[in-house]
C-alpha cells in the first residue's frame, strides 16, 4: 500500500543487539552497575529532604519558593531536556551519554552547595534536571538488551529495589552524616570548614562521580550501542535521520499510549504531593531529621522488600488470569491504595499514624515503580524503546514539577490550620491517583494490541538479521 512505512534494517543486524535467551552473571553485575549509578545520583534529593526546613529558613523562602526548588525547576528541566536525551540515546553510544549526564549533575550537587542566593539555588537544581531527565531513561532502555522478555519484570524489581532501597539507607546515612558534620569539620580543607553543613552535605554527595563514570562503561558495549540503524521507506522515500521516527507510532496507538501517559503523569503528581509529609512531621509533630530519615529509610527498605516479592514471587502466581495486564492493574490498585493513605493523613492523631500510613503509601508507590517499566517496555519496539522512556520522563517531569509547588502555595494559605500541609498534599494527590487508576484500568484493550504489534516488530527486525 503507498505511503505505508515498512522497516528494514541495517548492519549491526537485529540479531547481533538482540537480548540473549539466558541470562548470564554479566548482565547481572551490568544491572548493579546500573542501579548504583542511579541511586548515586539521587543522594542529592535526600538531602534536600533531610535539609529542606534548615535550608527554607537559612534562605528565608516561603513554601512556594521551597517546591520550586525541589520540585518545579528539576522537573521542568526533565521535561524540556527528556526527549533530547532519548533521541541520543538512539543514535550514540548510551554509555557516553551517560557519563555525559554523570557530568552535568556532579557539577550541579557540587553547585547547590556553593551556591549563594536563591536564583544560584535555582540555576543548579534546573541543571540536576537536565541531568535526571536521561540516566534512568537510559538505564530502562538498557535492561532489555540485556534481559530476555521473560526477565524484564524480574529485572525491573531488581534495578527498584537496589536502587530506591539504596535510595532509603542513602537516607539514613546523609541523617547519620547530618549529626556529626560538627565533629568532621576539623577534618576538613581550611577552604570548606566554615561551610554550613547542608552545604557541605552537597559537596560530599558529588565526590564519587568519576567511579561511577567507569561504571557506565563496565555495562559492555552490548547495551551501551544504540539499537541498530533503521530506515523507515515510505512515500516520501527514506528519512535522513536514519532513524524511525516516533510520531507515527505515537499517533497509530493513541488509544493505548495517551491514556498511559495521561496515567503516569498524574501518578507522579500524586506521589510526588507526597513528598510534603517528611515536613509536616517534623512541623506538627517536632520530628528532628535524624528521626525522620531512620523512620523512613526503615519504611522504605521495608515497602520496597515488600514490592518485590509481591512483583516477582506472589502476583505472576496468583494473578494468573491477569497476566496480560498484570502490570496495568496493578498500577491502578496500588494508585487507589496510595490515594486511600494520603486521605487519611490530615485526620491523623500521632506521628506513629502517618508514618503507619506512609509505610502503606510506599508499597503502593513501590508497586508502580516495579511495574511501569515493563509495562512501557512493552508498548514499544526496540528501535523506539529509548524515545518512548523519554516522552515518559517529559510526562512524568510536569507531574512532578507541579506537585510540590501546587501544595505548597495551597499550604501557604491554610498555614493557620495545623494540619495544613497535608490537607494540601491531599488535595493535589487524591484526585490525581484516583484518575490515572481509571485511566489505567480504561485503556487495557488497546494495551494489549499495542503490546502485540510491538512484539511483532521487534520479530520481524530480527528476521531481516
Amino acid at each position: 500500500m503507498s505511503g505505508a512505512p515498512t522497516l528494514t534494517v541495517d548492519a549491526p543486524s537485529a540479531k547481533s543487539t538482540a537480548a540473549p535467551s539466558r541470562v548470564g552473571a554479566f548482565a547481572w553485575a551490568a544491572l548493579i552497575a546500573l542501579c548504583v549509578i542511579v541511586l548515586m545520583t539521587t543522594v542529592d534529593r535526600q538531602i534536600w529532604m533531610l535539609q529542606s526546613e534548615v535550608i527554607r529558613k537559612h534562605m528565608q523562602l516561603s513554601d512556594l519558593q521551597l517546591g520550586l526548588l525541589q520540585g518545579t525547576a528539576v522537573s521542568l528541566c526533565s521535561a524540556l531536556f527528556g526527549y533530547p536525551a532519548g533521541w541520543l540515546a538512539d543514535r550514540f553510544d548510551r554509555r557516553w551519554v551517560l557519563v555525559g549526564l554523570i557530568t552535568i549533575w556532579c557539577i550541579a550537587c557540587a553547585g547547590s552547595g556553593f551556591a549563594r542566593n536563591y536564583t544560584e539555588l535555582l540555576v543548579v537544581s534546573g541543571m540536576v534536571g537536565v541531568a535526571e531527565s536521561g540516566i534512568s531513561p537510559i538505564i530502562l532502555a538498557m535492561i532489555p538488551m540485556l534481559f530476555p522478555a521473560h526477565r524484564w519484570q524480574t529485572a525491573n524489581s531488581i534495578y527498584a529495589i537496589v536502587s530506591t532501597a539504596g535510595a532509603a539507607v542513602t537516607t539514613a546515612l546523609c541523617g547519620v552524616l547530618i549529626a556529626n558534620v560538627e565533629s568532621l569539620r576539623p577534618l576538613l580543607p581550611a577552604a570548606l570548614q566554615a561551610m554550613d553543613g547542608w552545604r557541605l552535605a552537597f559537596v560530599a554527595a558529588a565526590l564519587p562521580a568519576p567511579l561511577l563514570m567507569l561504571m557506565a562503561f563496565s555495562v559492555g558495549a552490548h547495551a551501551g550501542k544504540p539499537r541498530p540503524a533503521v530506515r523507515e521507506r515510505s512515500g516520501s522515500g527514506t528519512s535522513r535521520s536514519g532513524i524511525v521516527p516516533l510520531r507515527p507510532y505515537l499517533r497509530r496507538h493513541a488509544t493505548s499510549l495517551l491514556p498511559f501517559y495521561a496515567g503516569l503523569g498524574l501518578t507522579i503528581l500524586g506521589l510526588g504531593a507526597g513528598g510534603w509529609t517528611g515536613n509536616a512531621l517534623m512541623r506538627q509533630y517536632g520530628e528532628t531529621p535524624e528521626q525522620l530519615a531512620a523512620m523512613l529509610g526503615m519504611l522504605g527498605i521495608s515497602a520496597l522488600a515488600l514490592a518485590f516479592v509481591l512483583t516477582t514471587l506472589v502476583l505472576p502466581r496468583l494473578a494468573t488470569s491477569w497476566q496480560r495486564v498484570l502490570p496495568l492493574r496493578m498500577m491502578a490498585i496500588s494508585c487507589v491504595i496510595a490515594a486511600a493513605m494520603q486521605f487519611s493523613m490530615p485526620w491523623a492523631d500521632s506521628a506513629s499514624q502517618i508514618y503507619a500510613a506512609s509505610g502503606v503509601f510506599a508499597v503502593a508507590a513501590s508497586m508502580i515503580t516495579m511495574m511501569f517499566p515493563t509495562a512501557l517496555q512493552g508498548l514499544a519496539p526496540s528501535a523506539l524503546r529509548a524515545r518512548v522512556f523519554a516522552v515518559a520522563v517529559v510526562i512524568c517531569s510536569i507531574g512532578a514539577a507541579s506537585a510540590l509547588p501546587l501544595a505548597g502555595w495551597i499550604s501557604d494559605q491554610w498555614k493557620h490550620l495545623p494540619n495544613g500541609v497535608l490537607l494540601a498534599a491531599a488535595c493535589i494527590g487524591v484526585p490525581a491517583l484516583c484518575t490515572a487508576a481509571l485511566l489505567f484500568y480504561r485503556c487495557e484493550a488497546p494495551y494489549l494490541h499495542t503490546v502485540a504489534e510491538a512484539a511483532r516488530e521487534d520479530a520481524e527486525a530480527s528476521s531481516r538479521g
